[in-house]
């Protein structure tokens, strides 16, 4: 445990109900060796010292003397597919979003920054709720849509498609990735197989809801 006003460290010896004892073990320290209690809301008991003022826990030691980090209470696991606890038990699998944030953390900056940040990116239950609601929506979108593709005629497709490389040209005139010089807008809307347009499918679809 650790003093914030004194700069005293101590190790907890003993644990009661009603609160902990704790040893001083700060080298140089006038109270090194002295022991302190302090009740539950890590203020010191008035018959065990003089040491003042909130204390909060710096480390925890398993049973095997090793160091347990508690400064998060999530973390990734080896195979960043999922979320652990700070003892290492499965909480969940990442979702289909979090997953690519983390291949983002990873590519910008590297496996530690996603592991150091792992509370800040990854979701509470209730944003999980509205993803799941998110995606549902969007899956019902893309059926509408292929249902609509699959029975609308060329002269449809081709006005849908140049009006989303219209909407591209006015919101990404430099991107190279979506442009009618690689995919003509003909050939999308000659296509009946959307998997070849992978990475337009998502966007025209927006187009088609008017998002």
């Amino acid at each position: 445990m650790l003093s914030g006003p004194y700069c005293n460290k101590g190790t907890v010896i003993e644990v009661a109900p009603d609160g902990v004892t704790v040893q001083m073990d700060t080298p140089g320290s006038p109270y090194m060796g002295c022991v302190a209690r302090f009740d539950m809301t890590g203020e010191s008991l008035p018959d065990y010292g003089s040491e003042a003022g909130a204390w909060y826990v710096e480390h925890v030691f398993d049973s095997t003397g090793g160091m347990k980090d508690t400064s998060r209470r999530r973390r990734l696991s080896e195979d960043g597919q999922s979320i652990l606890g700070p003892d290492g038990e499965f909480i969940r699998d990442l979702t289909s979003s979090e997953i690519q944030i983390l291949v983002a953390h990873e590519t910008f900056g590297g496996r530690d920054t996603a592991e150091a940040t792992v509370e800040d990116w990854t979701f509470s239950d209730e944003e999980i709720e509205q993803e799941k609601v998110w995606q549902h929506n969007e899956e019902e979108k893309r059926k509408q849509f292929t249902a609509w593709w699959k029975n609308a005629t060329y002269e449809e497709r081709l006005a849908l498609v140049n009006k989303f490389y219209d909407g591209v040209k006015g919101r990404w005139p430099n991107n190279p990735n979506m442009c009618p010089d690689k995919y003509p807008a003909e050939e999308i809307a000659r296509n009946d197989n959307f998997k070849m347009f992978d990475r337009y499918f998502a966007a025209i679809v927006s187009t088609y809801f008017g998002s």
